[in-house]
């Protein structure tokens, strides 16, 4: 019962955080009526730039700065690539740069390089970590490279935020300034503390901000104009001072930045029928470059001035396979060659390595070619391999796709996989056979994974219209018996004795409605889109063909969406059906849409679309099946109120799974996670109606992708 109403309260948390945010221009009460009125002043004012989400900007960027480490540690010193600051001892690196501000919804925002002077090459890096700080009161719609933090004068930060009672003013040529302290309630990633400067026409003139960001502490001070045509309050100057602390290894990175909004635009109520949905001219806009000295708005420090103006010696030096080493094992290698790119990723890459309940600890090791051509063909190689120590089992999955039609997104993809084992229709009635005599025993007891399943697949991509693609391909599976190891059961050894073979052509329709895309080396590729993506596939089994022994036919529809609720929240969902047709003979049940995956997935992908604790049995023991998975997600639903652990986490989310099956009707899976840009964690629930029957935790660990 304690279990139930557990379940219970999560879901109407989750219900609560979904919900349309309250105006609070009539119950703020700080114990200030002054103050009420001030902040209810300043949120109209300025609210609607968080709560609307920019519609398109164009704004043009100056920054400069220094990066520098103030303690290395002696292992630190064998990881300076993998740190976000300098990790040379006795090097200061200096920056400065002119960059262009391209943005429409829904695109990535876009920062192109006019302008770039650094004493070391690795100026340009420290840089973009200033990218998500530079803009932080304007939401933008499906971008989420820039970090989001709950400002004080929204709705929101009306919740979050306690402010001192007593307002400070200040003397200045404007009249007097109001100085309105504020703090978080709780600690957060996306909260912080400091204050805000207004005027006696109640425009915000500045305001100071001390937060967190990955593996360190910000500091930034940003002033704003009112532009008098708009009568909107943009940003205009700031200074961010991010302190780092990389595992005993300390540096700081300085940044100052002017910032000249040229367009702005926000999103308004209108016909989505009528936008344009090639958005090439945002992603492909190319600039002259520029002479910095001439448009430089802020003078540079003394220090600054001496870093730029010094001549460095670019010419890369070896280092010896000791040094190289330690940052080959941990991180991610990139060679490029004759125009061709090759990413390896290390054995203790932590990325590589997983835990849930099904799979037990997992270890995923990759590589990657791929090379462009000046026409937009390419091609992609993928290496993966890895072992889950919880099933005992050797994963592989080789692949090899070439866009030969770029502009069409036509392709021939070429893949060999071990895919989750499965077995025969005939093993499994055999199976049940013996478990009506043995009431004790159940399905899971007997463990019925006795068949490799080896995949060779073949298959052609076709863009038939915007959004709509269409896929033809076969499935040859191979399958062998597995007689031993953990897997195998003694009892039932004789009833796997043969090789199995199946050729099964396929049919696929992928389509995306209303599908934004943009053009790059001639390659189309896809953006986002305000509307699901609907899948449908059909296969039918020849016999004969190379060994194949099946005739039978399979059928599945799916649908998924990632809906923005606002700039913090999300909701996914992930639903479809299938059915097996012509059962009459021996066949395998393998689904498309309906399966575990080869490696286990990490949640960042915002559609599950498995469950997490059923185990594989019940992947191939059904003809016919209906699922649904939701996942909401928050920065604040439970852990942002528990102080040790709060500063740790970025988002919450909470996960509700749904199937229905000719023997499992009514299971549901409710889970509950939380992670950061390094790691997820969740407790995650089956039940079947409303009786529980386990509980089993699901881990992974993520690299921010911005490093």
């Amino acid at each position: 019962m304690k279990r139930l109403l557990f379940a219970i309260l999560i879901c109407m948390s989750a219900m609560t955080q979904v919900s349309v945010a309250k105006t609070h221009t009539h119950n703020l009460n700080t114990g200030n009526p002054t103050l009420d009125s001030l902040l209810v002043s300043i949120n109209q004012s300025m609210n609607y730039q968080e709560d609307s989400i920019v519609d398109y900007l164009s704004a043009r960027l100056y920054v400069k700065g220094t990066s520098r480490n103030l303690r290395i540690t002696k292992t630190g010193k064998y990881l300076v690539n993998l740190m976000p600051f300098e990790g040379h001892k006795d090097r200061v690196t200096a920056f400065e740069s002119v960059y262009k501000i391209n943005y429409q919804n829904p695109c990535q925002v876009q920062f192109i390089p006019m302008a770039l002077r650094t004493n070391y090459k690795r100026g340009s890096k420290y840089l973009r970590e200033s990218f998500q700080l530079l803009l932080p009161i304007y939401s933008f719609g499906k971008s989420s490279e820039l970090k989001t933090f709950v400002l004080p004068f929204t709705d929101e930060g009306f919740d979050k935020y306690t402010f001192q009672q007593e307002i400070d003013t200040l003397a200045s040529n404007d009249g007097v300034i109001y100085v309105i302290h504020f703090a978080p309630k709780h600690e957060h990633h996306t909260l912080g503390t400091g204050y805000i400067k207004v005027g006696q026409d109640n425009i915000v003139k500045a305001m100071m901000f001390a937060g967190r960001v990955d593996f360190g502490k910000v500091d930034f001070y940003m002033t704003f104009e009112l532009n008098k045509q708009t009568n909107t309050i943009r940003p205009k100057q700031s200074h961010a001072s991010i302190s780092y602390n990389y595992g005993g290894n300390k540096g700081v990175n300085e940044f100052d930045s002017y910032l000249e909004v040229e367009e702005l635009r926000f999103k308004t109520r209108r016909h989505r029928l009528r936008e344009k949905l090639d958005l090439t001219d945002i992603y492909d806009q190319k600039y002259d470059a520029i002479n910095i000295d001439d448009i430089r708005p802020l003078a540079l420090s003394e220090e600054e001035d001496s870093l730029l103006s010094t001549t460095t010696n670019t010419k890369a030096k070896k280092k010896n396979l000791l040094k190289r080493l330690p940052e080959m094992l941990v991180g991610s290698s990139n060679i490029n060659a004759f125009g061709t790119n090759m990413k390896i990723y290390g054995p203790l890459d932590p990325a590589s390595f997983s835990y849930d309940k099904i799979d037990g600890f997992s270890f995923r090791q990759r590589l990657r070619f791929s090379h462009t051509s000046n026409t937009g063909q390419s091609f992609v190689t993928k290496f993966d391999a890895g072992y889950s120590f919880g099933m005992k089992e050797l994963r592989y999955d080789i692949s090899y796709e070439r866009i030969y039609n770029p502009r069409k997104r036509g392709g021939i993809k070429i893949a060999v996989a071990k895919k989750q084992s499965g077995f025969s229709s005939k093993f499994k009635d055999k199976i049940n056979e013996v478990l009506s005599d043995t009431s004790k025993l159940t399905f899971k007891d007997l463990g019925i994974d006795y068949y490799n399943r080896h995949v060779f697949t073949f298959e052609h991509s076709y863009e038939l219209l915007n959004g709509l693609m269409a896929y033809t391909g076969v499935n040859y599976n191979y399958r062998d018996p597995v007689k031993h190891g953990s897997r195998a059961v003694s009892n039932t050894d004789e009833l796997v004795k043969d090789h199995y073979a199946d050729f099964m052509p396929y049919f696929r329709l992928t389509w995306t409605p209303r599908q934004y895309y943009h053009y790059q080396n001639n390659q189309k590729l896809y953006i986002a889109s305000y509307c699901p993506t609907f899948s449908f596939e059909a296969a039918s089994g020849l016999k004969h063909v190379f060994g194949s022994t099946s005739d039978f036919g399979r059928i599945e529809f799916d649908i998924q969406q990632t809906i923005k609720l606002d700039a913090m929240r999300t909701l996914s969902y992930h639903a479809g059906m299938g059915s097996f047709f012509r059962q009459k003979g021996e066949y395998f049940i393998n689904y498309a849409f309906f399966a575990r995956s080869t490696f286990p997935s990490t949640w960042n992908d915002h559609i599950g679309g498995v469950f997490t604790l059923m185990d594989d049995y019940w992947y191939n023991s059904t003809p016919t099946y209906i699922q649904s998975h939701f996942m909401f997600e928050s920065p604040f639903l439970i852990l942002h109120k528990a102080k040790p652990i709060s500063k740790y986490v970025i988002k919450e989310r909470i996960y509700l799974s749904n199937l229905w099956s000719e023997g499992k009707n009514a299971y549901t899976e409710l889970g509950f996670g939380m992670g950061n840009n390094y790691f997820n964690v969740g407790v995650f629930g089956s039940f079947i109606g409303l009786k529980m029957e386990e509980i089993g935790i699901k881990a992974s660990i993520e690299i921010d992708s911005h490093w």
